[in-house]
Protein backbone atom coordinates (compact mmCIF):
# COMPACT_ATOMS: atom_id res chain seq x y z
CA UNK A 1 0.00 0.00 0.00
CA UNK A 2 3.06 1.95 -0.12
CA UNK A 3 2.03 3.65 -3.50
CA UNK A 4 -1.72 3.89 -2.32
CA UNK A 5 -3.15 7.53 -2.69
CA UNK A 6 -6.75 7.43 -2.34
CA UNK A 7 -8.46 5.32 0.25
CA UNK A 8 -12.50 4.92 0.69
CA UNK A 9 -14.63 3.53 3.43
CA UNK A 10 -17.06 5.70 3.23
CA UNK A 11 -20.43 4.04 3.79
CA UNK A 12 -19.17 1.37 5.81
CA UNK A 13 -21.42 1.94 9.03
CA UNK A 14 -20.10 -1.49 10.98
CA UNK A 15 -16.63 0.21 10.87
CA UNK A 16 -16.21 1.17 14.44
CA UNK A 17 -12.60 1.74 15.38
CA UNK A 18 -9.72 2.83 12.69
CA UNK A 19 -6.52 0.60 12.56
CA UNK A 20 -3.28 1.72 13.81
CA UNK A 21 -0.86 2.90 11.36
CA UNK A 22 2.12 1.67 11.42
CA UNK A 23 3.91 3.11 8.16
CA UNK A 24 4.09 2.92 5.01
CA UNK A 25 1.24 5.21 4.21
CA UNK A 26 2.79 8.37 3.53
CA UNK A 27 2.07 8.69 0.09
CA UNK A 28 -2.14 8.72 0.72
CA UNK A 29 -3.68 11.86 -0.38
CA UNK A 30 -7.13 11.79 0.52
CA UNK A 31 -9.02 9.47 3.37
CA UNK A 32 -12.65 9.14 3.52
CA UNK A 33 -14.24 7.58 6.32
CA UNK A 34 -17.72 9.46 6.25
CA UNK A 35 -20.63 7.15 7.48
CA UNK A 36 -18.81 5.10 9.62
CA UNK A 37 -19.10 4.28 12.63
CA UNK A 38 -15.86 5.32 14.14
CA UNK A 39 -15.38 7.32 17.80
CA UNK A 40 -11.73 8.20 17.52
CA UNK A 41 -8.85 8.17 15.02
CA UNK A 42 -5.53 6.90 16.23
CA UNK A 43 -2.58 9.15 17.21
CA UNK A 44 -0.67 7.22 14.03
CA UNK A 45 -2.59 9.09 11.80
CA UNK A 46 0.53 11.56 11.75
CA UNK A 47 1.98 8.94 9.60
CA UNK A 48 -0.03 9.53 6.79
CA UNK A 49 2.23 12.84 6.16
CA UNK A 50 1.49 13.54 2.96
CA UNK A 51 -2.81 13.22 3.52
CA UNK A 52 -4.50 16.57 1.60
CA UNK A 53 -8.06 15.73 2.39
CA UNK A 54 -9.70 14.14 5.85
CA UNK A 55 -13.66 13.61 5.07
CA UNK A 56 -14.91 12.47 8.16
CA UNK A 57 -18.63 13.73 7.03
CA UNK A 58 -21.49 11.98 9.69
CA UNK A 59 -19.49 9.96 11.89
CA UNK A 60 -21.87 10.70 14.80
CA UNK A 61 -19.94 8.88 17.06
CA UNK A 62 -17.20 10.77 16.92
CA UNK A 63 -16.53 12.97 19.84
CA UNK A 64 -12.33 14.48 19.42
CA UNK A 65 -9.22 14.55 17.12
CA UNK A 66 -6.42 12.89 18.27
CA UNK A 67 -3.65 16.02 19.14
CA UNK A 68 -1.34 14.72 16.39
CA UNK A 69 -3.93 16.13 13.78
CA UNK A 70 -1.42 18.58 14.02
CA UNK A 71 1.35 17.22 12.66
CA UNK A 72 -0.65 16.42 8.84
CA UNK A 73 1.89 19.40 7.30
CA UNK A 74 -0.13 19.04 3.74
CA UNK A 75 -3.86 18.78 4.91
CA UNK A 76 -5.59 21.25 3.53
CA UNK A 77 -9.44 20.19 3.60
CA UNK A 78 -10.96 18.31 6.58
CA UNK A 79 -14.42 17.45 6.85
CA UNK A 80 -16.73 17.37 9.69
CA UNK A 81 -19.75 18.07 8.75
CA UNK A 82 -22.55 16.17 10.84
CA UNK A 83 -20.22 15.11 13.94
CA UNK A 84 -23.04 16.00 16.12
CA UNK A 85 -21.36 14.73 19.60
CA UNK A 86 -18.29 16.81 18.46
CA UNK A 87 -19.45 19.64 21.32
CA UNK A 88 -15.80 21.59 21.16
CA UNK A 89 -13.78 23.24 18.35
CA UNK A 90 -10.78 20.81 17.59
CA UNK A 91 -7.89 23.03 18.11
CA UNK A 92 -5.36 20.47 17.66
CA UNK A 93 -6.06 21.72 13.80
CA UNK A 94 -4.64 25.59 14.79
CA UNK A 95 -1.89 23.67 13.79
CA UNK A 96 -2.04 22.77 10.99
CA UNK A 97 -0.90 25.52 8.77
CA UNK A 98 -1.89 24.81 5.03
CA UNK A 99 -5.71 24.16 5.87
CA UNK A 100 -7.65 25.95 3.06
CA UNK A 101 -11.13 24.20 4.02
CA UNK A 102 -13.06 23.47 7.25
CA UNK A 103 -16.19 22.37 7.50
CA UNK A 104 -17.62 22.00 10.84
CA UNK A 105 -21.44 22.05 10.13
CA UNK A 106 -24.19 20.19 11.92
CA UNK A 107 -21.77 19.82 14.61
CA UNK A 108 -22.59 20.91 18.31
CA UNK A 109 -19.52 23.11 19.24
CA UNK A 110 -20.46 26.56 21.72
CA UNK A 111 -17.93 28.71 20.30
CA UNK A 112 -14.83 29.28 18.10
CA UNK A 113 -11.33 29.81 19.86
CA UNK A 114 -9.72 33.03 19.48
CA UNK A 115 -6.31 30.85 18.30
CA UNK A 116 -8.38 30.48 14.98
CA UNK A 117 -6.63 33.74 13.37
CA UNK A 118 -3.54 31.69 13.16
CA UNK A 119 -4.83 29.98 10.09
CA UNK A 120 -4.04 32.45 8.04
CA UNK A 121 -4.76 29.94 4.64
CA UNK A 122 -8.16 29.09 5.60
CA UNK A 123 -10.32 30.01 2.41
CA UNK A 124 -13.51 28.22 3.14
CA UNK A 125 -15.01 28.17 6.97
CA UNK A 126 -18.65 26.77 7.05
CA UNK A 127 -20.25 26.97 10.28
CA UNK A 128 -24.09 26.19 8.64
CA UNK A 129 -26.27 24.36 11.28
CA UNK A 130 -24.32 24.63 14.32
CA UNK A 131 -26.95 25.27 16.38
CA UNK A 132 -25.23 25.34 19.57
CA UNK A 133 -23.18 28.42 18.17
CA UNK A 134 -23.44 31.67 20.40
CA UNK A 135 -20.27 33.80 19.87
CA UNK A 136 -17.34 34.26 17.02
CA UNK A 137 -14.02 35.28 18.21
CA UNK A 138 -12.66 38.98 17.32
CA UNK A 139 -9.16 37.27 16.04
CA UNK A 140 -11.52 36.21 13.38
CA UNK A 141 -10.04 38.77 11.36
CA UNK A 142 -6.82 37.04 11.45
CA UNK A 143 -8.43 34.71 8.58
CA UNK A 144 -6.67 37.09 5.88
CA UNK A 145 -7.40 34.57 3.13
CA UNK A 146 -11.14 33.66 4.36
CA UNK A 147 -13.44 33.77 0.93
CA UNK A 148 -16.04 32.18 2.16
CA UNK A 149 -17.96 32.34 5.60
CA UNK A 150 -21.28 30.38 6.15
CA UNK A 151 -23.17 30.92 9.22
CA UNK A 152 -26.35 30.47 8.39
CA UNK A 153 -28.46 28.25 10.46
CA UNK A 154 -26.89 29.05 13.77
CA UNK A 155 -29.91 30.53 15.29
CA UNK A 156 -28.09 31.33 19.28
CA UNK A 157 -25.69 33.05 16.83
CA UNK A 158 -26.82 37.03 17.70
CA UNK A 159 -23.99 38.88 16.43
CA UNK A 160 -20.83 39.02 14.14
CA UNK A 161 -17.47 41.06 15.28
CA UNK A 162 -17.31 44.41 14.00
CA UNK A 163 -13.99 43.21 13.18
CA UNK A 164 -15.21 40.92 10.53
CA UNK A 165 -15.09 43.46 7.85
CA UNK A 166 -11.58 43.57 8.04
CA UNK A 167 -11.33 40.65 6.20
CA UNK A 168 -10.40 42.15 2.86
CA UNK A 169 -10.38 38.65 1.10
CA UNK A 170 -14.29 37.66 2.10
CA UNK A 171 -16.48 37.26 -0.93
CA UNK A 172 -19.27 35.30 0.21
CA UNK A 173 -21.20 36.06 3.36
CA UNK A 174 -24.10 33.96 4.86
CA UNK A 175 -26.08 34.84 7.99
CA UNK A 176 -29.35 33.43 7.24
CA UNK A 177 -30.88 32.23 10.19
CA UNK A 178 -29.28 33.50 12.94
CA UNK A 179 -30.34 35.40 15.27
CA UNK A 180 -28.66 38.33 14.41
CA UNK A 181 -29.84 41.77 16.82
CA UNK A 182 -27.50 44.04 16.23
CA UNK A 183 -27.32 46.71 13.55
CA UNK A 184 -24.66 44.71 10.35
CA UNK A 185 -22.38 48.01 9.97
CA UNK A 186 -19.40 46.41 9.64
CA UNK A 187 -20.90 43.94 7.33
CA UNK A 188 -21.94 46.73 5.14
CA UNK A 189 -18.47 48.61 4.56
CA UNK A 190 -16.79 45.16 3.14
CA UNK A 191 -16.34 46.28 -0.18
CA UNK A 192 -14.94 43.22 -1.48
CA UNK A 193 -18.43 41.07 -0.66
CA UNK A 194 -19.49 39.50 -3.49
CA UNK A 195 -22.62 37.18 -1.79
CA UNK A 196 -24.64 38.34 1.04
CA UNK A 197 -27.19 36.44 2.44
CA UNK A 198 -29.44 37.34 5.29
CA UNK A 199 -32.52 35.16 4.74
CA UNK A 200 -35.08 34.84 7.57
CA UNK A 201 -32.97 36.88 9.56
CA UNK A 202 -36.18 38.61 11.62
CA UNK A 203 -33.99 40.51 14.74
CA UNK A 204 -36.01 40.94 18.10
CA UNK A 205 -38.15 43.04 20.03
CA UNK A 206 -35.28 43.41 22.45
CA UNK A 207 -33.22 44.76 19.67
CA UNK A 208 -34.99 48.22 20.11
CA UNK A 209 -32.50 48.60 23.64
CA UNK A 210 -29.52 48.75 21.87
CA UNK A 211 -31.16 50.61 18.69
CA UNK A 212 -31.34 53.86 20.94
CA UNK A 213 -28.01 54.16 22.33
CA UNK A 214 -27.10 54.31 18.47
CA UNK A 215 -26.39 57.86 16.47
CA UNK A 216 -30.20 58.64 14.80
CA UNK A 217 -28.27 59.08 11.36
CA UNK A 218 -26.33 55.96 11.14
CA UNK A 219 -29.58 53.95 10.77
CA UNK A 220 -33.03 53.45 8.39
CA UNK A 221 -35.63 51.80 11.02
CA UNK A 222 -37.93 49.70 9.66
CA UNK A 223 -41.84 50.61 10.22
CA UNK A 224 -41.80 46.97 11.77
CA UNK A 225 -39.68 46.92 15.26
CA UNK A 226 -38.35 43.30 15.30
CA UNK A 227 -37.40 43.58 11.67
CA UNK A 228 -33.89 43.34 10.69
CA UNK A 229 -32.18 46.85 10.02
CA UNK A 230 -29.98 48.27 7.58
CA UNK A 231 -27.50 51.27 7.59
CA UNK A 232 -28.61 54.17 5.75
CA UNK A 233 -25.75 53.38 3.06
CA UNK A 234 -25.07 50.66 1.42
CA UNK A 235 -22.39 52.15 -0.78
CA UNK A 236 -19.60 50.02 0.73
CA UNK A 237 -20.59 47.02 -1.07
CA UNK A 238 -19.27 48.21 -3.78
CA UNK A 239 -18.65 44.52 -5.38
CA UNK A 240 -21.87 42.61 -4.27
CA UNK A 241 -23.46 40.80 -7.22
CA UNK A 242 -25.75 38.97 -4.87
CA UNK A 243 -28.22 40.01 -2.06
CA UNK A 244 -30.39 37.99 -0.53
CA UNK A 245 -32.69 39.79 2.31
CA UNK A 246 -36.26 37.11 1.97
CA UNK A 247 -38.02 36.38 4.83
CA UNK A 248 -37.11 39.62 7.25
CA UNK A 249 -40.19 41.24 8.19
CA UNK A 250 -39.34 43.90 5.77
CA UNK A 251 -42.04 46.55 6.27
CA UNK A 252 -42.84 49.80 4.12
CA UNK A 253 -39.72 51.75 4.15
CA UNK A 254 -37.00 49.28 5.46
CA UNK A 255 -35.45 48.98 2.09
CA UNK A 256 -32.91 52.52 2.09
CA UNK A 257 -32.74 54.32 -1.16
CA UNK A 258 -29.23 53.74 -1.25
CA UNK A 259 -30.08 50.29 -2.35
CA UNK A 260 -29.56 51.89 -5.80
CA UNK A 261 -25.53 51.97 -5.19
CA UNK A 262 -24.99 48.76 -5.33
CA UNK A 263 -23.69 48.93 -8.97
CA UNK A 264 -22.76 45.81 -9.23
CA UNK A 265 -25.54 43.80 -8.30
CA UNK A 266 -26.92 41.25 -10.07
CA UNK A 267 -29.46 39.10 -8.10
CA UNK A 268 -32.03 40.90 -6.09
CA UNK A 269 -33.89 38.73 -3.63
CA UNK A 270 -36.80 40.04 -1.37
CA UNK A 271 -39.61 37.27 -1.20
CA UNK A 272 -41.65 36.80 1.82
CA UNK A 273 -41.46 40.78 2.68
CA UNK A 274 -44.11 43.18 3.86
CA UNK A 275 -43.46 46.30 2.36
CA UNK A 276 -45.97 47.99 -0.73
CA UNK A 277 -43.71 49.71 -2.45
CA UNK A 278 -39.89 49.34 -3.56
CA UNK A 279 -37.66 52.58 -3.98
CA UNK A 280 -37.38 54.18 -7.27
CA UNK A 281 -33.48 53.89 -7.03
CA UNK A 282 -33.75 50.40 -8.11
CA UNK A 283 -33.66 51.87 -11.94
CA UNK A 284 -30.22 52.39 -10.90
CA UNK A 285 -29.12 48.92 -10.42
CA UNK A 286 -27.73 48.97 -14.07
CA UNK A 287 -26.32 44.92 -13.74
CA UNK A 288 -29.46 43.82 -12.32
CA UNK A 289 -30.31 40.61 -14.12
CA UNK A 290 -32.96 39.39 -12.13
CA UNK A 291 -35.39 40.12 -8.75
CA UNK A 292 -37.53 37.82 -6.73
CA UNK A 293 -40.17 39.17 -4.99
CA UNK A 294 -42.39 35.49 -4.49
CA UNK A 295 -44.78 36.10 -1.80
CA UNK A 296 -44.97 39.98 -1.17
CA UNK A 297 -48.15 39.98 0.14
CA UNK A 298 -48.12 43.49 0.63
CA UNK A 299 -46.99 44.56 -2.85
CA UNK A 300 -49.29 46.72 -4.82
CA UNK A 301 -46.78 48.09 -7.78
CA UNK A 302 -43.32 47.70 -9.46
CA UNK A 303 -40.87 50.77 -9.55
CA UNK A 304 -39.46 51.49 -12.88
CA UNK A 305 -36.94 48.43 -13.54
CA UNK A 306 -33.14 48.77 -15.12
CA UNK A 307 -32.81 47.82 -18.61
CA UNK A 308 -30.65 45.19 -18.04
CA UNK A 309 -33.45 43.11 -16.45
CA UNK A 310 -33.93 39.32 -17.50
CA UNK A 311 -35.96 37.99 -15.41
CA UNK A 312 -38.50 39.03 -11.98
CA UNK A 313 -40.51 36.48 -9.88
CA UNK A 314 -43.87 37.41 -8.68
CA UNK A 315 -45.76 34.67 -7.79
CA UNK A 316 -47.80 34.86 -4.87
CA UNK A 317 -47.99 38.66 -5.34
CA UNK A 318 -51.47 38.34 -4.32
CA UNK A 319 -51.83 42.51 -4.08
CA UNK A 320 -49.75 43.66 -7.20
CA UNK A 321 -52.62 45.30 -9.47
CA UNK A 322 -50.02 46.49 -12.71
CA UNK A 323 -47.27 45.74 -14.32
CA UNK A 324 -47.46 49.07 -15.97
CA UNK A 325 -43.23 49.80 -15.86
CA UNK A 326 -42.95 46.49 -16.93
CA UNK A 327 -44.21 47.46 -20.16
CA UNK A 328 -42.26 50.59 -20.49
CA UNK A 329 -39.06 47.92 -21.06
CA UNK A 330 -37.05 48.51 -24.60
CA UNK A 331 -38.04 46.45 -27.79
CA UNK A 332 -35.22 44.11 -27.98
CA UNK A 333 -35.27 43.10 -24.23
CA UNK A 334 -39.24 42.63 -23.80
CA UNK A 335 -39.68 39.46 -25.65
CA UNK A 336 -36.68 37.47 -24.22
CA UNK A 337 -37.90 38.55 -20.34
CA UNK A 338 -38.79 35.88 -18.37
CA UNK A 339 -42.11 37.01 -15.78
CA UNK A 340 -43.48 34.07 -13.45
CA UNK A 341 -47.01 35.92 -12.23
CA UNK A 342 -48.59 32.45 -10.78
CA UNK A 343 -51.07 33.23 -7.68
CA UNK A 344 -51.34 37.42 -8.60
CA UNK A 345 -54.86 37.62 -8.12
CA UNK A 346 -55.71 40.71 -9.06
CA UNK A 347 -53.78 40.57 -12.26
CA UNK A 348 -54.83 37.59 -13.69
CA UNK A 349 -58.64 39.67 -13.46
CA UNK A 350 -56.38 42.50 -15.55
CA UNK A 351 -57.50 41.91 -19.13
CA UNK A 352 -56.21 45.28 -20.27
CA UNK A 353 -52.66 43.84 -19.15
CA UNK A 354 -52.41 40.64 -20.53
CA UNK A 355 -53.75 42.19 -23.54
CA UNK A 356 -50.71 45.03 -23.73
CA UNK A 357 -48.05 42.24 -22.90
CA UNK A 358 -49.26 39.94 -25.82
CA UNK A 359 -49.48 42.85 -27.92
CA UNK A 360 -45.85 43.73 -26.98
CA UNK A 361 -44.52 40.28 -27.49
CA UNK A 362 -46.35 40.06 -30.43
CA UNK A 363 -45.11 43.62 -32.01
CA UNK A 364 -41.42 42.62 -30.99
CA UNK A 365 -40.98 39.18 -32.11
CA UNK A 366 -41.94 40.08 -35.67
Amino acid sequence: MESLKTLVLSGCSKLKKFPDIVGGMECLQELRVDGTDIKELPVSIELMSGLVSLNLKDCRNLTTLPITIGNLECLQTLVLSGCSKIVKFPETVISVEDLSELFLDRTSITEVPSSIELLTKLQWLNLNDCRSLVRLPSSINGLTSLKTLNLSGCFKLENVPETLRQIESLEKLDISGTAIRQPLSSIFLMKNLKELSCRGCKGSPSSASWFLRFPINLMRWSSNPVALSFPSSLSGLCSLTKLDISDCDLGEGAIPSSIGDLCSLEELHLSGNNFFTLPASIYRLSSLLGIDLKECKMLQNLPRLPASIHWISLNGCVSLETLSDVLNLNEHQLPHLILNCVDCLKLAGNYDLALSLLKEYIKNSE
